[in-house]
């Protein structure tokens, strides 16, 4: 009979003998074992969920870089101001409050700070 063992941070479990464990992977390298049951650091998923914010960022600041550019050559300052603003939030996104106020790994998957889809 093969036996699977679960890995966390803070040690191995045979699955058998979990009682509980989080539905969810989002957060699987912040989870720690509590005698036979699996929960989330919430800590640690914190810095996860900013690092997945950092991630999907960075796509549209790229963007947003270009649409800056274009608005500069035009003489837009208007739209300039707008872009730059657009990409204050962005920088600030890893730092929005709500994240540290989270509770619960569901809470933290619900701060989707600057219109981003963090995922």
């Amino acid at each position: 009979m093969t036996m699977t063992y679960i890995n966390t941070p803070t040690g191995q479990i045979e699955a058998d003998q979990l009682q509980a464990k989080p539905f969810n992977r989002t957060f699987r390298e912040a989870w720690q074992l509590n005698g036979a049951v699996i929960d989330v650091d919430m800590e640690g998923a914190r810095k996860i969920w900013r690092e997945k914010i950092r991630d999907a960022r960075s796509e549209v600041l790229g963007k947003l870089d270009a649409d800056y550019m274009k608005a500069l050559e035009a003489g837009d300052t208007e739209l300039q101001q707008s872009i730059a603003a657009q990409k204050q939030a962005l920088r600030d996104a890893p730092s929005d409050p709500a994240i540290d106020t989270a509770q619960t790994p569901e809470e933290l998957e619900a701060v989707q700070p600057a219109g981003l889809e963090v995922s």
